[in-house]
């Protein structure tokens, strides 16, 4: 059995730098909250809580303690009452999400409606929304695409949530114009989708051509997560967390097995992508090691069945 890693894995920026500012501060100041959690991974979540982060979830929770609003953004009210209100603010919101802030605000300013491709519900569409002014509508799918609202003004601009696909935003906005063409005279398209995330999800494609089974490995509340799970179609066999893989079903012996190992901005560690291989293709030891040993250390099953290889 063959064990081929995608390509494009590991820490996104945005992800990577939120953590980081986080770790710096909790050192430093030794008290910190977070507005939501930082990202959706509970085992960052937690390895943050036991170095002395408290996550919140509302603004009134935080008393007089510094707030550090996640990688997703907030809307900017959020922001204007915490200081209002005397209270340090640390924002990690990444930088790709923070142009999309930008450029809802800037097409709003210039006269535009807005209208955004993603999950109405999610953390960091709802920030995007707040930078808006006047008319805003987000669409979750292209099969929930209509006539757009009566009295919606006739200059649209589209945004996409940053973690959808290219093909479902590409999608998306052909069918917003094809039934919206009597209604729209001028429609701005900005790409505001992360490169990183498409990349990935350009390796999953790449490597369900090449693999019999796929399996995702990350938060199940993670957009990325959830979309990566979409690329891999056919070849998906599940969609598990590092708390939940041991219910896997084993039986994938004589198949190759993909770990396409994506949450939002943030990735599973090369060491951790380990442990999966040992706890869902063999006894369900959890072997901690920087890699492979020669031999699981409790089955004593030998590294050479089980090779994990990187993708050409």
């Amino acid at each position: 059995m063959q064990i081929i890693r995608a390509s494009e894995m590991g820490f996104c920026f945005g992800v990577r730098r939120a953590v980081e500012m986080m770790e710096d501060a909790v050192r430093n100041r030794g008290e910190l909250v977070s507005l939501g959690s930082v990202v959706h991974n509970p085992q960052v979540v937690d390895k943050l809580r036991s170095e002395g982060l408290e996550v919140i979830s509302d603004v009134s929770q935080a008393g007089d303690k510094p707030v550090a609003i996640s990688a997703h953004g907030v809307g900017p009210e959020v922001i204007a009452n915490l200081e209002a209100k005397g209270i340090e603010v640390l924002d990690t919101t990444c930088p790709i999400v923070t142009r999309s802030q930008q450029w809802a605000k800037r097409l709003s300013e210039e006269g535009f409606a807005v209208v955004i491709f993603g999950d109405p519900n999610h953390k960091e569409v709802r920030g995007v929304q707040g930078w808006a002014q006047g008319r805003i509508l987000v669409v979750g799918s292209e099969d929930e695409v209509g006539p757009l609202p009566e009295g919606f003004p006739s200059r649209v601009g589209v945004l996409s949530q940053t973690t959808e696909t290219e093909g479902r935003f590409a999608s998306f906005v052909k069918k917003l114009l094809e039934v919206n063409l009597d209604r729209i005279s001028e429609l701005r398209v900005l790409n505001t989708l992360c490169h990183a995330t498409t990349a990935q999800q350009a390796a999953t494609m790449h490597l369900a051509g090449q693999v019999s089974l796929i399996l995702v490995v990350g938060g199940r509340d993670s957009a990325n997560t959830r979309h990566l799970a979409v690329v891999a179609g056919g070849k998906m066999l599940g969609l598990a967390s590092l708390r939940d893989l041991l219910l896997v079903d084993v039986a994938v012996k004589e198949k190759a097995l993909t770990l396409a190992d994506r949450v939002i901005e943030q990735s599973l560690p090369t060491t951790v992508v380990v442990e999966l291989v040992w706890k869902c293709l063999r006894c369900g030891h959890h072997v901690q090691t920087e890699a492979a040993p020669a031999a699981c250390p409790h089955c004593q099953a030998p590294r050479e069945e089980f090779v994990l290889v990187e993708e050409d």
